[in-house]
């Protein structure tokens, strides 16, 4: 469920948390791996205290850290321009080729980010961004997404986490009722939602969906023959989507919209009274 999923992969959290210890403009790099190279080949150089991989003290302190350096990017998100200046590569030159050895402090971590990811940045927040979708940050966004990773939330089904299977179903209520569906649409019958992670998820499950449905009609046969109909408004997700579940290209019928002259056509056939599209 997509609300449960953190807003980085583990392999980004792992690179955020142990990067840039060396970088390739930082004369000194190749010494100080020398260096850490001399310590692990030393009898006793590495720690002896046990690896902990959550320290709450240390947790605290660092959350705080970020959850301040993120309303600072906020506060100044209009001085950034909204698309990236970068040229493509340009990260290379500043990551090193291999992992540090050694965690760096979440200072060094955050001012890393400032001054080399930063740049790299669409700033898809920026009251400045007309495209796409409109600015959906939120402070409830935040805390939930931070109480999703802490709890570990994994909805797999309801057995593998109850509260967050139930408190979806009921959710999904709320959104059907404020929408004034039909109650065919609620979970108390035979409909009810869930919540996907993206637009594209969403379209595919459809899609799923509607092709099972027409499929169980003929016996499991004819998936040749489905037809698939879109508006030319229509997003090119929906196109890609029907090509993932099966659905010849040849049978995605796109549907002419003419807002002014209120005409609508279907693959450049010929509206009601013989007027061409």
């Amino acid at each position: 469920m997509g609300w449960f999923r953190s807003l980085l992969s583990p392999i980004k959290k792992l690179w955020f948390r142990m990067h840039f210890a060396q970088k390739k403009n930082n004369k000194s790099s190749e010494s100080d791996y020398n260096k850490d190279e001399k310590r692990i080949n030393a009898m006793g150089s590495l720690p002896t205290e046990p690896f902990q991989p959550l320290d709450l003290n240390l947790f605290s302190k660092e959350s705080k850290l970020v959850v301040d350096f993120i309303a600072d990017y906020y506060r100044d998100i209009e001085s950034f321009p909204v698309r990236s200046q970068v040229k493509p590569g340009y990260l290379r030159n500043l990551i090193p080729d291999t992992p540090p050895l050694f965690p760096s402090p979440i200072t060094t971590i955050l001012h890393d980010i400032k001054t080399d990811i930063f740049p790299g940045l669409t700033h898809w927040q920026s009251p400045n961004f007309y495209a796409y979708y409109q600015a959906n940050a939120s402070s409830a966004g935040f805390a939930g997404e931070m109480l999703c990773s802490g709890l570990n939330v994994v909805g797999f089904s309801w057995i593998a986490y109850p509260a967050a299977t139930e408190l979806e179903t009921i959710v999904m209520d709320w959104m059907a009722n404020m929408l004034k569906l039909p109650p065919t649409f609620l979970s108390g019958g035979l409909g009810g939602g869930v919540i996907h992670g993206s637009t594209c998820e969403a379209v595919v499950c459809t899609l799923a969906a509607a092709r099972d449905n027409a499929l169980s009609q003929s016996n499991g046969e004819g998936i040749t023959k489905l037809t698939v109909y879109a508006s030319d408004q229509t997003h090119f997700t929906f196109q890609k989507a029907a090509k993932l579940v099966g659905i010849p290209a040849r049978n995605f019928r796109v549907i002419s919209i003419d807002v002014g002259g209120d005409r609508v056509c279907v693959d450049g056939g010929e509206r009601e009274g013989g007027d061409e599209c």
